[in-house]
């Protein structure tokens, strides 16, 4: 049997993943299982960028049954996904929906918990594919646009997108009634939300110009989406 070695993407838990930090799998011992390799598609450099970012409302979510080959070992969930594009922030896209396939290798899939996000999809052997776990919530707000709630950059240093002042058209609420006060004081911290009888209401957030910005200087340029052109 053929001696597989996989370096993989897939295998990382989130923000190793989002960084690109390879996890390395060992090479298998003759007779041993093979692995279904789910990488990341690649950059194409700054001239030719293999990336659309869009605002998306979800139409389908469906998990795709994977039989695996013998002596194969799947490491991913793979799903089907159907999108509404609603804007689109890079790349070009022209057509109203988009379908794509995404990978998780462990836990709920985020586009699974919430109806809009902005999400980041790459074609890989002829067809789209997220670029993995990268899916940021967004929702409508008073002036008809989309943002993103809260700081979702918080922990990221060396960037200059802070939250603005947001008005969220309905408002984005979150519960609170069973949560402990740490948490609260760490997940909901004012200014960003404003309690409200055992509740928050988000004040805060960023729109997909801005979420987009620090994701490309992050983590798609430690992917190599957005890393200088080959000479």
């Amino acid at each position: 049997m053929k001696v597989v070695a996989a370096t993989l993407l897939s295998a990382c838990l989130f923000p190793l993943c989002a960084y690109g930090v390879d996890a390395s799998v060992p090479s298998t011992t003759d007779g041993g299982p093979s692995v279904v390799d789910s990488r990341l598609p690649a950059g194409r450099g700054q001239s030719d960028v293999n990336l659309i970012a869009f605002v998306g409302r979800r139409i389908e979510a469906r998990y795709v049954e994977r039989m695996p080959k013998k002596n194969e070992i799947i490491l991913d969930a793979e799903y089907f996904l159907r999108y509404e594009v609603l804007q689109v922030v890079f790349g070009t896209y022209s057509k109203k929906r988009i379908t794509f396939s995404s990978y998780v290798h462990i836990g709920t899939p985020a586009f699974l918990q919430h109806k809009y996000g902005l999400i980041y999809v790459s074609e890989h052997d002829g067809r789209l594919v997220q670029q993995k776990y990268l899916f940021q919530p967004v929702y409508p707000t008073a002036d008809g646009r989309w943002a993103g709630c809260g700081d979702p950059y918080g922990d990221m240093p060396g960037h200059d997108v802070k939250p603005e002042p947001i008005t969220f058209k309905p408002p984005v609420v979150f519960d609170i009634r069973d949560m402990p006060e740490f948490v609260i004081e760490r997940r909901f911290p004012s200014p960003m939300f404003r309690r409200k009888e055992g509740s928050v209401v988000c004040e805060m957030g960023n729109y997909p110009e801005d979420l987009f910005r620090v994701m490309k200087d992050g983590y798609l340029k430690a992917r190599g989406v957005f890393s200088s052109p080959r000479r």
